[in-house]
């Protein structure tokens, strides 16, 4: 009796572990299933070219299914999208700190285009606060008067006459000077940064700081422009 008892016993261990493999399997399956679904979704989003989308995917699956098959396979690229997400913000938010105006030209033909951007606070915030003092920088193409760039203020007004000696620098390099001829603009106290046009909109367009140094009330005064998203096409569609 004992033996059959024992026998019995060792069968329904077997059943039970037999079992417990094979809800194991079943839900590895599952697991395996659910998580190849959002790497599907993920692939989707990659290539409709929606990066951005495509990482909240690559996120998410990594954190609920750790382990799976396509959360191996999309932790190798996380990384590489984090990079490009992180590059889009900073693209969009430099953009985004430059101001267009195309209006008709009301005293004869053609279109005024202008483009601007406030300079970067003292806290290193762009653009500077209302109350810090700024400067704005302006491109503009004229019809009459040509193409220009200048600065307005609104940081008190300048302390110089023509020439206005001032400081321009790009990036990290070295200042240059570049005589400004100050003017009124009925507004803001206007200074006009006299130098080639051609050269000064390259070094714009290929520089991601812009930095000058004017004389003001307080005393020469250095202020810095993020210019990396200038967008040439809204000034020259």
């Amino acid at each position: 009796m004992s033996r059959v008892l024992a026998s019995l016993l060792a069968l329904l261990l077997l059943t039970a572990c037999s079992n417990q493999a094979e809800k194991e399997r079943q839900n590895r399956e599952r697991y395996e299933r659910f998580a190849a679904q959002q790497l599907a979704e993920y692939r989707q989003m990659r290539g409709m070219g929606r990066d951005d989308l495509a990482l909240n995917f690559a996120e998410d699956l990594v954190k609920r299914y750790p382990g799976s098959a396509a959360a191996r396979e999309v932790e190798a690229e996380i990384a590489e999208l984090r990079a490009k997400a992180e590059s889009e913000r900073e693209r969009a938010h430099l953009e985004g700190l430059w101001t267009y105006h195309a209006v008709p030209y009301e005293e004869g033909e053609g279109t005024i285009f202008t483009g601007f951007l406030y300079s970067r606070g003292a806290a290193g915030t762009s653009p500077a606060a209302e109350d810090e003092p700024r400067l704005r920088l302006v491109i503009r193409r004229h019809p009459d008067w040509g193409e220009s760039v200048y600065l307005l203020s609104d940081a008190g007004a300048w302390t110089c006459t023509e020439p206005c000696p001032i400081r321009i620098g790009f990036g990290e390099g070295d200042w240059m000077e570049a005589p400004g001829t100050p003017a009124d603009s009925g507004s803001a106290p206007a200074l006009f940064i006299e130098r080639d046009f051609a050269s000064l909109l390259g070094d714009l367009r290929s520089s991601r700081l812009f930095r000058v140094e004017v004389p003001l009330q307080a005393g020469p005064t250095v202020f810095t422009f993020e210019i990396g998203g200038l967008d040439p096409k809204r000034l020259y569609p």
